[in-house]
Order: C-alpha cells, then sequence, then structure tokens
C-alpha cells in the first residue's frame, strides 16, 4: 500500500500541522500505515525545523511513501518492507 500528497503553507507550523492532518488521513483510510506514518511525518518535521522562515514564500512538504507485507483474510499483519520520502521546499507563494 502506498501514499502521496503535498501541502502548501505560509509558514512552517503551518506546514507541520498540515502534514500531520493529511498522514491522519492516510492512516484512517489505510491502516497498514500507522507504524510507518508517523515516523514519515516526524522526518517531515525535522527537515522542516531545518529550512529558515522564508517571508513571502510557502513551504511546499511532498510525501510518498509504502509498505508491503503480509495479510491474512484481508487484514494487514506485518510489515516486510518501508519506504518513505519527504521533499520540503519554499516556493513561489500563489496569487
Amino acid at each position: 500500500m502506498s501514499y502521496s500528497f503535498v501541502v502548501k503553507a505560509v509558514n512552517k507550523s503551518t506546514a507541520k500541522q498540515k502534514v500531520t492532518e493529511e498522514m491522519n488521513k492516510i492512516i484512517a483510510q489505510q491502516p497498514c500505515h500507522k507504524e510507518d506514518g508517523p515516523i514519515a511525518v516526524t522526518a517531515a518535521h525535522a527537515q522542516i525545523d531545518v529550512l529558515p522562515q522564508v517571508e513571502g514564500k510557502d513551504l511546499s512538504v511532498s510525501m510518498y511513501g509504502s509498505v508491503s507485507g503480509s495479510w491474512d483474510n484481508g487484514t494487514f499483519v506485518q510489515i516486510n518492507s518501508i519506504q518513505a520520502n519527504q521533499t520540503v521546499s519554499w516556493v513561489g507563494r500563489d496569487s
């Protein structure tokens, strides 16, 4: 199972909040991400913290991740592999 989303925000704290909200939606739809999702959020928050605040630009956070594993009668029972990627960058503000 995989997920992919992009959020944009005018500042770092709002970007963190949006990342957390989007991941919570993913976990609600795909419970197999209950283990890896919070780890990806923590990584994205850490990357956001590294960047200085830039006035007049939006912070774009792009996240993609996937897990594969074992299923039993439609229930995800074990993660066998995990992949996650977060890209955080300041971008021009939409007018």
